[in-house]
């Protein structure tokens, strides 16, 4: 019996409108340009980013995916992965016949001319969880499912654009392979932001302090006046009255101060 693998619940793309999508064939072009580096990494983060800008322009055409499969397929065969090369040079080969990318040399082009003329198994795709009257397209093209098809890698979508859901699955040989699709919870409005009014009393907290302060610093501005009249020279007295301007100014000061802690307070 064949063995059944299943592709875990695809949450649906939201409907984001089209000029806030990544245009998939520049994130194809940064796929290559990572393979030619060997930024194996960065070629699999763009790998997802370009899956899903499939998903959120609805696009799936054959040239695209030509391109970004003969990417993968040099990257595996950097990576020592022959079977995984084949794989995918055959499956570039399938959804767009002739495309080669001439930066990855004559080397991998007559592999991936070997990997076209091999014969290919073939394997079952179940697409579970489409909505009524939802269909699915693979490689851009309607099909019905359960479908045979040849091993390989498929760009998977569900009609009706732009797709509720993208995936690039690998069909395994002579296996049924079950993508299975789960709606996306309806979005709902963010909560209102509420006004946090921690801290508020340390606000008032200032204010307190401020007033005590302000009081304080009258006090000593009016111990000045006993302070100059027992003053004995000109020195003195200006020492004096210089001190109570400042204690005067302190005051009120400080005295605003309090009070714009309390308006911030009670705004908080």
């Amino acid at each position: 019996m064949a063995l059944v693998h299943v592709v875990a619940p695809l949450l649906a793309l939201s409907g984001t409108a089209r000029a806030a999508c990544d245009e998939p064939a520049e994130l194809v072009a940064q796929v290559e340009q990572a393979v030619l580096d060997a930024r194996f990494e960065d070629a699999r983060a763009a790998t997802d980013r370009a899956e899903r800008a499939f998903g959120c322009t609805g696009s799936a055409e054959g040239a695209l995916l030509a391109r970004l499969w003969v990417a993968e397929g040099a990257m595996a065969h950097v990576e020592g992965d022959p079977a995984a090369r084949d794989q995918a040079f055959a499956s570039a080969q399938r959804v767009a016949p002739g495309q080669w990318t001439e930066a990855f040399g004559a080397a991998l082009e007559s592999l991936w001319a070997a990997a076209a003329a091999q014969p290919r198994s073939r394997g079952t795709l179940q697409v579970e969880g489409l909505a009524p009257g939802q269909g699915a397209r693979v490689d851009g093209r309607p099909v019905q499912t359960p479908a045979e098809l040849e091993s390989g890698l498929y760009l998977v979508q569900a009609d009706g654009g732009p797709p509720l859901f993208t995936r690039i699955v690998l069909l395994p040989d002579e296996q049924t392979l079950v993508v299975r699709v789960e709606p996306q919870a309806p979005a709902t409005a963010a909560p209102t932001a509420g006004r946090d009014h921690r801290g508020r009393g340390w606000w008032f907290a200032g204010a307190g302090v401020a007033a005590a302060l302000s009081g304080t610093s009258a006090w000593l501005a009016t111990r000045q006046d006993g302070a100059m009249e027992g003053a004995t020279s000109i020195d003195e007295l200006d020492g004096d009255f210089g001190r109570q301007k400042g204690f005067g100014y302190a005051t009120w000061g400080l005295a605003g101060l309090g009070a714009a802690c309390v308006g911030v307070g009670i705004a908080w």
